[in-house]
């Protein structure tokens, strides 16, 4: 069965490895704000809390218009950047610095520093650099009034334009000045309340706005007289109070609205449209608004009246909230794992005064120009999701307060093609199908080809030791012989890359690397060693951190159960375990580790990607062989505890046609062996009968042979020295015989016979 498309897993591998709302990647630092003087300079500073494989910088320009001011809106999503070149900023571990000099005034705009962990980046909240100014304070005519003592007296001098805004000073004398300190810290104005006599003086005022001080001519000369020298006149303002406040959210306003008269008139507060809220404090000179919330925003209403008449103002008020990103959300999705192909929207929920606008970026790249994204107000939509997607995806919020962002990940899972209806999963390739004959695939003719495995992904084991898996094509090109997984230091300069010392068989796609060092950085990579003897490289991983857990630490990963195995054949053996997901945690997939149960070696791993699976064939083994099994799960940045462990046997070889194995003897397998043997034995005796019998027979014809008719033994002729030939014509059962030669010899015995004879 094939899980994925070819190619696919080395995106799914890329994606970032984030949880949806709290990270192990984190800005410790994002540039800064800065306001900069002419020919000044500043260093901006983006600090990671693990280091990237680069930073970037990126700046967005402004126009002149917006040089001076720090106060506007600028949605990245829209904005023109620039990319800074390398050379001209300083990368150090986790941390990169901007020397920002301000020599024409173009640096001025937003500043944002990108952080890449390989295929995923992670973008900073900008900073801000505008330039600094303080304009001359706008002309006013100078004052000399009289008032009675008791009076409240509000003298407000027109404030300058000024970046960072300007704080308003005054002073009393014009040569030996002395600095009057505000009633109220959040007021602009000179304020007293009941003057008496010792308030008469002549006061000046000047603007500062932290970088420079700028004074002015304007003065107020001011007499506190008694009641009896004065006329009586209707309410009036020594200067026409404020009409307009912005306030930002949690911060604290002073509404001024004092005015003159005679008698002193009283003043009376409300607000339009609703009650006065109940946590302000009134004043003779206006009303004090602590910790500003929404609720404060409206029009207010002074009036201040006496027996001459009345004086009324309204002064409006307007609520500043800087923008809360409150999550982003997966509609009708519960996990990150998303498969390749379907709808997807993510929703940004978003606060803010005034409305922010928003800007998507997905791994530190503007979304405007990917065709199959659109943005509908606050959601983005994915139609449909493919394979780049993968990674990060932040939500930036701006509105003329600041900048804030979100970010959430995506894990892109390809399309599942199951073979059947019953899904199996395989630690190695497999046409193995439990209850019929797999089908059988034909393989074209590999080319002459070293494909290298792909870059490899790294999860942590515990502090001192990592997973490394890689993906391997065998369809194509040369046979591999076996793999090998080398690693380095990148936290220590001049490292060289140490090569472990095992050989990985060719159907393996894990190794456990240990004997590393907490909190270090590591590269790996995974060479290939090819049947022409050749090897080639994998690309190198993305920089791992190797994070130390401390001791009380604890491992939330949750941990499967193994239910039972099965054996499959006399190499496979069948793994099935339970698994009860939690909401809270996405996981990656599992480790299946085993090993024979009389080895003391190292556990072999099996990978099973996606959270869903729930069996796993594991091939290769050996046969008649008990192995012992247990599991974890893992996510891209660590793997959980092991669960219990459980045994499983392979079935013994059975025998083949070419090969003897003892094999269990049936009795019906003793019964044919010994018929066999009798069979054989009366054969053997029954011949060796007919051969005696035959024996027999010759003889007795031979003895009857030698003897003449009436019985005696034939004589040898007289003869003793003489050859006889004779020509016979003989005819037997009617047949002609021949003429033979017959040649007759003398006998010897007998012719000694006679000799003896004669002499007797």
């Amino acid at each position: 069965m094939k899980l994925f498309g070819d190619g696919l897993l080395e995106i799914i591998l890329l994606t970032i490895v984030f949880t949806k709302v709290r990270s192990q990647v984190v800005t410790i630092q994002s540039p800064a704000s800065v306001v900069l003087p002419d020919l000044d300079e500043t260093v901006l500073e983006c600090r990671m809390n693990i280091a990237p494989d680069r930073f970037q910088w990126l700046h967005y320009p402004v126009t002149e218009s917006l040089t001076y001011t720090s106060k506007y809106n600028l949605p990245l999503s829209e904005a023109r950047h620039i990319e800074i070149p390398p050379q001209n900023y300083r990368t150090d571990n986790a941390s990169t610095y901007y020397k920002v000099e301000n020599t024409n005034n173009s640096v001025a705009g937003d500043y944002q520093c990108l952080a890449h962990y390989g295929a995923v980046v992670f973008a900073s909240k900008p900073g801000r650099i505008s330039i600094s100014t303080l304009k001359p304070i706008p002309f006013m005519e100078s004052l000399k009034i009289s008032v009675v003592a008791g009076s409240t007296v509000v003298w407000r001098c027109p404030e300058p334009e000024s970046n960072p805004v300007a704080t308003m000073e005054y002073y009393k004398g014009r040569y030996n000045e002395v600095m009057i300190y505000p009633k109220y810290p959040s007021a602009s104005s000179l304020i007293f309340e009941n003057v008496n006599e010792n308030n008469t003086g002549v006061y000046t005022c000047k603007a500062y706005n932290t970088i420079t001080r700028v004074a002015s001519n304007i003065y107020l000369n001011l007499t506190v007289v008694s009641k009896a020298t004065i006329y009586r006149t209707k309410p009036e303002f020594i200067v026409e109070p404020k009409k307009k406040y912005i306030v930002l959210q949690g911060t604290s306003a002073y509404l001024e609205c004092g005015a003159i008269g005679y008698p002193i008139p009283t003043v009376k507060w409300s607000k339009l449209h609703s009650e006065l809220p109940s946590n302000i404090e009134i004043n003779k000179s206006g009303i004090l608004i602590k910790n500003m919330m929404q609720y404060h925003e409206g029009i207010y209403v002074c009036v201040h009246e006496n027996s001459e008449g009345k004086l009324e103002f309204q002064i409006e008020v307007e609520y500043h909230e800087p923008p809360t990103v409150r999550g982003l959300f997966k509609k009708e999705v519960r996990s990150n794992k998303i498969e390749e192909g379907q709808d997807l929207d993510i929703e940004c929920d978003v606060t803010g005064v005034p409305k922010p606008s928003i800007s998507w970026f997905m791994n530190g790249n503007n979304i405007k120009n990917d065709p199959n994204l659109s943005v509908h107000g606050n959601t983005i939509r994915f139609r449909p999701l493919h394979k780049r997607h993968a990674g990060m995806i932040q939500c930036f919020a701006s509105n003329i307060v600041s900048t804030n962002y979100e970010t959430t990940t995506i894990e892109v899972f390809p399309k599942q093609i199951y073979g059947s209806q019953n899904q199996e999963y395989s630690s190695t390739p497999s046409n193995h199908k439990r209850g019929g004959k797999g089908k059988h695939i034909k393989r074209k003719n590999k080319p002459n080809m070293m494909i290298p495995p792909s870059k490899p992904t790294v999860t942590r084991l515990n502090d001192e030791s990592v997973v490394v898996r890689w993906i391997s094509n065998q369809d194509s090109g040369l046979e591999v012989k076996f793999f090998k997984v080398q690693y380095r230091d990148v936290s220590q300069p001049g490292a060289v890359w140490v090569t472990t010392n095992a050989d990985i068989d060719p159907y393996i796609r894990s190794f456990d690397v240990m004997g590393l060092q907490p909190d270090h950085n590591y590269r790996f990579r995974v060479a290939a060693v090819y049947s022409n003897d050749d090897n080639k490289l994998s690309d190198k991983s993305e920089t791992f951190h190797l994070r130390r857990l401390d001791f009380f630490d604890r491992n939330y990963l949750p941990i499967p159960t193994i239910t039972r195995t099965e054996t499959i054949n006399s190499t496979s053996i069948q793994v099935f375990w339970d698994y009860t997901p939690n909401p809270n945690i996405s996981i990656n997939g599992f480790y299946v580790n085993y090993i024979s149960a009389s080895s003391a070696g190292d556990y072999n791993k099996a990978t099973v990607d996606g959270d869903s699976a729930r069996t796993c064939i594991i091939s290769h083994l050996e046969p008649g062989t008990i192995y012992e099994f247990k599991m974890q799960t893992f996510t891209s940045k660590s793997a959980s505890d092991f669960s219990q462990r459980m045994r499983g046997k392979t079935t013994p070889i059975v025998v083949e046609t070419t090969t003897i194995l003892p094999v269990k003897k049936r009795e019906s397998d003793d019964g044919s062996n010994l018929y066999i043997i009798l069979a054989v034995s009366i054969v053997a005796l029954i011949c060796l009968f007919t051969v005696i019998a035959l024996l027999i027979v010759c003889c007795k014809w031979k003895k009857k042979k030698d003897q003449n008719p009436d019985g005696s033994v034939k004589q040898p002729t007289d003869d003793l020295n003489h050859h006889i030939e004779t020509h016979k014509t003989s005819r037997t059962n009617g047949f002609v015989t021949s003429g033979n030669h017959i040649t007759i010899r003398s006998n010897p015995l007998a012719e000694t016979d006679n000799k003896v004879r004669l002499r007797t």
